[in-house]
């Protein structure tokens, strides 16, 4: 086909749904490929680099969350985004930047995302929380039954520390991650069988079967979050092919890592920000180029300490069996996951 890398297009405002919209015509365009997962596993970079390919179209709106009805029903799912401004029950038609992450509640609304693609070969979006969502890979089977689906996976402890940073980075005092992760253990000492949470969402056999039994595995991609660091080229390569078209762009195409760790310069601000729900509203008035080159004036990069030795060895414990199972279903080498590296005496003591 000999595509290069794609032109730069003009920002879409599309939209997404639960219900049936009455009065207007649902869009043409549908989704034939959704990257499901796992959070914190490099889907946005992924997402990201795949939008700068000529024969495809990324939804404007990232993480719609459409499929997830049992995660979006949960109480106080909907009132949350209405306060920050990303609940989609209605065509997206805003001078304001699409938001990256949103709860969809409505179908034609969810299609009318896609009404911008102009002959794009592969139509995708990539909510992750399709992978730990119970419903979402019926509902998209129900719909798209021929759709590629992708899965990015990662060693679940250094899944779980990676979100307890994120937690951090939006100034949610959570204390350290021995403390923010022992709630969950509690929990399923007690027998929980939840599916959101940095010790939870790292269980992913149940999600992987659910995916296996409404998809031919041939339609299946799963990818490692370490392949994804190694060899971003390769792997984006594999991804393209995945979709059906032209992996040669993979050469070009920039790769960039969208959400690296960070700490917010002014906390206080940052925790008002998250807990009024303004930060999403303020971060949309501002482009997305624009945004990114702002990061610094108020996000610090930091390097991330490695998880203590004894913290690592007890989630390996919990994890273990699950990453046996994780391993036979997907038929990928997953036995770096059960190291635990030793710390040197210096990195005990930061």
């Amino acid at each position: 086909m000999g595509l290069g890398p794609k032109i730069e297009k003009s920002p879409a405002i599309r939209k997404a749904g639960h219900a049936r919209m009455s009065g207007e015509a649902c869009s043409p365009a549908v989704p034939n490929f959704f990257i499901v997962g796992a959070a914190r596993c490099g889907t946005t970079s992924l997402f990201e680099a795949l939008s700068h390919h000529a024969d495809i179209y990324c939804c404007p709106v990232k993480e719609p969350n459409y499929f997830a009805f049992d995660l979006t029903a949960e109480r106080g799912t909907i009132e949350d985004a209405r306060r920050q401004g990303v609940l989609i029950n209605r065509p997206l038609r805003t001078v304001l930047a699409p938001p990256r992450v949103a709860v969809t509640t409505d179908y034609c609304a969810y299609l009318h995302l896609f009404s911008q693609r102009s002959g794009e070969k592969a139509i995708g979006e990539a909510s992750t929380s399709y992978l730990p969502s119970r419903v979402a890979a019926k509902e998209i089977a129900a719909r798209f039954p021929a759709a590629r689906i992708v899965i990015v996976l990662r060693d679940p402890v250094a899944r779980a520390h990676s979100e307890y940073l994120m937690h951090r980075q939006l100034g949610r005092a959570i204390g350290t991650f021995r403390e923010a992760v022992r709630p969950e253990l509690d929990e399923l000492a007690r027998g929980a069988t939840g599916v959101r949470g940095m010790v939870l969402s790292g269980f992913y056999s149940p999600q992987v079967r659910r995916y296996l039994a409404h998809f031919r595995r041939e339609q299946i991609l799963f990818l490692l979050f370490d392949d994804l660091v190694r060899a971003p080229r390769r792997a984006l390569e594999r991804v393209l092919c995945h979709l059906g078209v032209d992996p040669l762009p993979a050469r070009e195409i920039p790769i960039g890592w969208e959400n690296r760790s960070r700490v917010p310069r002014f906390a206080g601000l940052n925790r008002l920000a998250e807990r009024t729900g303004k930060r999403t509203s303020l971060l949309r008035i501002i482009p997305r180029p624009i945004r990114r080159g702002m990061r610094s004036l108020f996000y610090a990069p930091v390097t991330p300490l490695a998880v203590e030795e004894d913290d690592r060895r007890t989630l390996l414990d919990i994890f273990r069996d699950d990453i046996t199972a994780t391993a036979r279903l997907t038929s990928l080498d997953l036995s770096h996951w059960m190291r635990v590296p030793r710390l040197s005496r210096l990195s005990r003591l930061r």
